[in-house]
Order: structure tokens, then sequence, then C-alpha cells
């Protein structure tokens, strides 16, 4: 497993594919997204921060429990998501690695970032 896991889905070509998506959640999960207001956006919210997990070592979509989620943490992970551009961004860090941390240019931020995206974003990680 890795110290992190990114995610990144276009909200376009995701749509296309959101019914598809949507099979493959348990269903306690399809549940919760079927009675969201927005359920594309819920969805997809959803996928990418579970996929940024499962990228990260924390367990498979299936097993990743989705109500940490909500909250933006699955202990020992933080994560964030942000919209880019056309693109829904999550980032899973698994905070329990020593002298890895979060710094990000979107969010709160102790320190400045070392790298820019060229949509302007800027994150990294350290050690």
């Amino acid at each position: 497993p890795a110290p992190c896991g990114v995610d990144a889905e276009h909200v376009i070509s995701f749509a296309r594919r959101a019914g598809a998506m949507l099979s493959l959640l348990p269903d306690a999960e399809r549940q919760a997204v079927r009675s969201a207001q927005d359920q594309a956006r819920s969805l997809l919210s959803l996928w990418v921060r579970k996929e940024a997990l499962v990228k990260a070592g924390a367990g498979t979509l299936t097993s990743v429990p989705s109500t940490e989620l909500v909250e933006g943490t699955l202990a020992p992970y933080r994560i964030e998501e942000r919209t880019v551009g056309r693109h829904v961004v999550a980032v899973a860090l698994d905070s329990s690695v020593p002298g890895l941390e979060w710094r990000s240019a979107l969010g709160n931020s102790r320190q400045r970032p070392r790298s820019r995206s060229s949509t302007g974003a800027a994150t990294s990680f350290s050690r």
C-alpha cells in the first residue's frame, strides 16, 4: 500500500458511466446516492473518495465504508476532494506514516506548497 492515493474523474465522462458505477456499490451506498438531492454529484463524490482510499491501501471498493467518507476521514486516512475545472479530484493520505504531511494551496495550509498544476492548484506531499 502507498501512503496516499489519488483519484480524478472527468464530470461528463463519469456521468456516462454512472449507472455501471452505481451497480458496483454496496446496497447501503446505492440507497444513500439515490436519496441525495443531487444524485450524480453524490455518486461522483463517493466514487472519487473511495477510489483514492483504495489506491492508498485502505481496502476495496466494497470494503471501504462510506459513512466515514462524509466527514472526510477514515482513520488513519485524511480525505480531501476538490473540483478542478471539469474534474473532481480526491486525495487520501495515510496520516499514520511518520513524516508525511498534507500541504494544499486549496485549503488551509501551514506551509507554502512545492508545486503548481496548470490550473493553479498546488498540492504536494513530503517526508
